[in-house]
């Protein structure tokens, strides 16, 4: 795994669900093993674990690993996408961010990111 960090200019909506998805994910129930692993952490303990610092990276501006990003976005995607693992339709009533707004800021910073990938530098992208 990469330990190369990525900080994207991100906006106070963007930071905002980010930060709010991994928060909310402490309301459901324990998020399975093979759940947790799929969206890339090593087991459902390293989920739980990582959330909080995941988060407060966020608030920190202290940019993300490669691997980081990818499981923040994979655990916003779920639990605002699935009805069965994360909130569903639940997620606007829980943010106040509709399925339309959501997914313009997710689609935003996978965008961010991808051109970040592509350059290999350590630096912001906007």
């Amino acid at each position: 795994m990469s330990g190369r960090h990525i900080s994207l200019s991100l906006t106070g909506d963007e930071i905002f669900i980010l930060r709010a998805a991994l928060l909310l994910w402490g309301d459901l129930p324990a998020v399975p093993e093979t759940l947790a692993v799929a969206l890339g952490f090593e087991d459902q303990r390293d989920f739980a674990q990582s959330r909080r610092p995941l988060m407060e990276s966020f608030r920190a501006d202290a940019g993300l690993t490669v691997e980081d990003w990818d499981r923040v976005l994979a655990a916003t995607e779920t639990i605002f996408v699935s009805h069965r693992w994360g909130l569903g339709a639940e997620w606007r009533r829980r943010t106040a961010y509709s399925d339309e707004m959501t997914l313009h800021l997710l689609r935003g910073v996978s965008r961010r990111l991808a051109l970040a990938r592509q350059d290999g530098d350590d630096r912001e992208v906007r």
